[in-house]
């Protein structure tokens, strides 16, 4: 899968990832796939990123199998809050949904779970 990204978001996220000290084993597996992604992208300019691509600040809802909404944003790990509803694109569904777009349907790993969600909206914040 070809996946779309920001050319200057990819280049930051590259070093940031490459910059972080991994916690654990899961942040170590989440850092590989998130790097994996952005070495793999296709990149572009800002204003010629397609409208309907999930990056950073992105807001947007997902459903799982149960039929639960949730309305989340994808941020750095120091601007993460549950409460908030401001997930890390560290996480397991921030590096999930991280250049996905609406209707995509997920395997997200969590906590020795494989749960399937939906994206069905977004947001892109400026």
């Amino acid at each position: 899968m070809s996946y779309v990204v920001e050319k200057t978001e990819r280049e930051f996220l590259l070093r940031f990832v490459c910059a972080a000290t991994p916690q654990g084993d899961n942040d170590i597996r989440i850092k590989l796939i998130l790097k994996q992604k952005l070495a793999n992208c296709i990149t572009c300019s800002k204003e010629n990123l397609p409208g309907n691509i999930i990056s950073l600040g992105t807001s947007f809802s997902i459903i799982n199998k149960q039929g639960e909404h949730h309305n989340l944003q994808i941020v750095l790990p120091a601007e993460a809050n549950s409460k908030e509803g401001k997930i890390s694109i560290f996480s397991d569904l921030g590096c999930a949904v991280y250049a996905q777009k609406v209707d995509d349907v997920l395997r997200i790993r969590s906590e020795n779970q494989i749960q399937l969600v939906k994206i069905i909206k977004f947001t892109n914040v400026p």
